[in-house]
């Protein structure tokens, strides 16, 4: 049995952000963290996963894939009221991949953060199979994060090298 939660606005993820003061062989005077544009994503994303989840924290070797659908950038589509030599990509609307930051991986993790701090997984460590997307929003799709958990299959019979 698995789980569904979506998570409406564009996809946020951990960055970490430090200023600081250096001097002389790399002493640090004066650190501070800079605001992270992934503390509100994972706020809303908490409030939406404690109201659609109502069980107890899911324990055990589980599986997650997260899949964040970015906004569509107006490059990607076409301008041209009449026929135009724009890339068949521009023309048909359909999605595109997304190779900017904040990269799936971290994306992943505030995800992760987000499940435990909601109640639905009891720790992070316990996700031992992962997988995901990032991609550009379709021709009238809104922004949203996907994320879908449930047990992880066993590895029964499964050697080392498989």
């Amino acid at each position: 049995m698995s789980e569904t939660f979506t998570i409406p606005g564009p996809p946020a993820g951990w960055r970490t952000q430090h200023s600081g003061r250096h001097v002389g062989k790399g002493k640090v005077i004066v650190t501070t963290r800079l605001a992270d544009p992934g503390d509100g994503w994972q706020k809303a994303a908490i409030a939406r996963l404690r109201f659609a989840y109502r069980g107890k924290p899911m324990t055990g070797p589980l599986r997650i894939r997260v899949d964040g659908v970015y906004p569509r950038p107006k490059r990607l589509d076409c301008p041209h009221v009449r026929a135009c030599s724009c890339g068949p990509e521009m023309l048909t609307g359909e999605a595109q991949w997304f190779t900017s930051t904040p990269d799936a991986t971290n994306v992943h993790k505030l995800a992760e953060d987000a499940l435990v701090k909601a109640g639905v997984i009891e720790d992070d460590r316990l996700v031992c199979d992962y997988g995901g997307s990032a991609r550009y929003a379709a021709k009238g799709e809104d922004p949203h994060v996907r994320i879908t958990i449930g047990a992880a299959e066993p590895l029964a019979g499964k050697g080392r090298d498989d």
